[in-house]
């Protein structure tokens, strides 16, 4: 069975970059966020969290309510 800490995470990161200059959309900044936090630390996933936040996209949405 698939373990989380098996994951590439910084792959998935630069993947997801790459996906949001082709394709922006705020559910991918938040897969992206989850990717830079498993591979950066917790702390570097909240920035994103917040700047994502800041942009006002999911304010209408329940996953900005964490």
């Amino acid at each position: 069975m698939p373990r989380a800490e098996d994951t590439d995470w910084p792959q998935i990161a630069a993947l997801d970059e790459v996906l949001l200059r082709r394709q922006p959309s705020p559910v991918i900044e938040l897969n992206r966020t989850v990717a830079v936090a498993r591979c950066e630390g917790p702390a570097a996933g909240l920035v994103l969290v917040e700047a994502i936040l800041a942009q006002r996209q999911f304010i209408a949405r329940p996953l900005a309510q964490l």
